[in-house]
C-alpha cells in the first residue's frame, strides 16, 4: 500500500512539473505572438498607406481623370481602390472580427465588376 502511494505521489510530481513547464512554454508563445501580430498590423498599415500615396499621386497627375475614367487604364485606379479596400477590412478584421454580410456582398460585387472589365 506503501508502495502504491509513493508511485502516486511521483506520479502527481511529475505531473504538476509537466504542467508548469507546458504552461511556461505557453506564455512565452503567447508573448512573442502578440508581439508579431503588432509588426503584422503595423506592416499592413504601412503598406496601406504607400498604395493610399500612390493612388492619391495618380489621381493628383490625373486632374481631370482622363485616364481614371478610361476603359483600360481606369481598370488600374479601380483594383488600387480595391486593394486599399481589401487591407482596410484586414485591418478592420483585427479591431472587429465580425462583418455584416451586406459588407461582404459588396466586395464580392466589386470583385465581379473589377474582373469583368479585364
Amino acid at each position: 500500500m506503501v508502495i502504491i502511494c509513493w508511485i502516486i505521489s511521483l506520479l502527481l510530481c511529475a505531473c504538476i512539473l509537466i504542467i508548469r513547464n507546458l504552461y511556461t512554454q505557453n506564455s512565452k508563445y503567447e508573448a512573442v505572438l502578440d508581439v508579431k501580430h503588432q509588426e503584422y498590423q503595423i506592416a499592413l498599415q504601412n503598406v496601406r498607406s504607400d498604395v493610399q500615396d500612390a493612388l492619391d499621386e495618380m489621381r493628383r497627375l490625373d486632374s481631370n481623370e482622363a485616364f481614371e475614367k478610361d476603359d483600360e487604364v481606369g481598370i488600374s485606379f479601380r483594383q488600387i481602390i480595391f486593394t486599399i479596400e481589401n487591407l482596410d477590412r484586414e485591418l478592420l478584421q483585427y479591431d472587429d472580427s465580425e462583418e455584416d454580410d451586406t459588407t461582404i456582398q459588396e466586395n464580392n460585387q466589386r470583385q465581379h465588376v473589377l474582373h469583368k472589365g479585364n
